[in-house]
């Protein structure tokens, strides 16, 4: 009898510290943060220094893209974010580029540019990567192998995205991340506990020149954030991307705005709201 009650009094303290502190579920946005302007700066083995950023979207069917400049093969590539794996359109369909929800070693077919073929490999979850930016641990370590001698390896750590890439070929070429430019959002997992969708008055407001915007999502999807003038002309996109359901919040910095009344509205599925801000300089 005494051991049935122990065993039940284990069960009832695991039940309630999950209740209290849930496991944050986890999408490719964590390691592969999409966002309009967000930017990565590497320096190069041949070169001074090489960039990466987000320069524009793209609908195509339900889903939006996101179009990275960036230096490959095709300089412009269009990825989006699906759980936990990440797509890449090209030559008019979808592939698997990344996937973090996959066992160590698992292996896939990703198509690049003339459908050719490339061997996509987790090597692992765990790495830690030196870059003149910082250390990075924990860090998803990816392969790609495949033309004959075509082969490279990404490394991607939390919140930052791609930190080290090595291409192989005659000689070795390193890009390690020197800086970053990625969108300030933060994100807390309480969806169990919103009823609905909201949009609260940004803080501090007055402000100068940094505010930061916050808004609750029931369920997880595709929203927009967007500043607008008084005459509502856009000022700025905060956000343009999916996020799942919790508690958000994002800063805007108004250095280059001129001193006034803003507007900021949030878009997500068929609800809409908005609300007002003061610039003072």
């Amino acid at each position: 009898m005494k051991k049935r009650f122990n065993v039940f009094l284990r069960v009832l303290i695991f039940h309630y510290i999950f209740l209290l502190y849930p496991i944050k579920s986890q999408t490719a946005l964590d390691h592969f943060p999409l966002d309009l302007d967000n930017q990565w700066i590497f320096s190069h083995t041949f070169y001074d220094t090489l960039s990466e950023t987000i320069v524009d979207t793209q609908s195509i069917g339900p889903d939006l893209y996101y179009q990275f400049d960036q230096f490959r093969e095709d300089q412009n590539v269009l990825f989006t974010q699906v759980g936990q794996r990440v797509l890449r359109y090209v030559d008019s369909q979808n592939s698997v580029w990344y996937d973090f929800g996959v066992d160590t070693g698992t292996s896939w077919i990703a198509l690049g540019l003339n459908s050719v073929q490339w061997t996509v490999t987790l090597l692992g979850k765990n790495d830690t990567v030196v870059t003149p930016a910082g250390t990075w641990t924990n860090c998803f370590r990816f392969s790609f192998t495949g033309p004959p001698d075509l082969e490279w390896e990404e490394w991607f750590a939390s919140g930052v995205g791609i930190v080290r890439r090595n291409l192989y070929g005659i000689a070795l070429s390193e890009w390690l991340l020197i800086d970053k430019s990625i969108s300030s959002i933060t994100y807390k997992n309480n969806s169990s506990k919103i009823e609905g969708f909201s949009l609260y008055q940004n803080y501090p407001n007055p402000f100068n020149p940094t505010t930061t915007v916050a808004f609750d999502l029931p369920r997880g999807g595709r929203i927009t954030l967007k500043i607008l003038n008084i005459q509502g002309e856009e000022v700025a996109t905060l956000l343009s991307t999916y996020l799942p359901a919790g508690s958000h919040s994002i800063k805007w910095n108004a250095s280059n705005a001129a001193s006034g009344v803003y507007l900021y509205r949030l878009q997500a599925e068929n609800f809409i709201a908005m609300r007002k801000m003061v610039l003072i300089r």
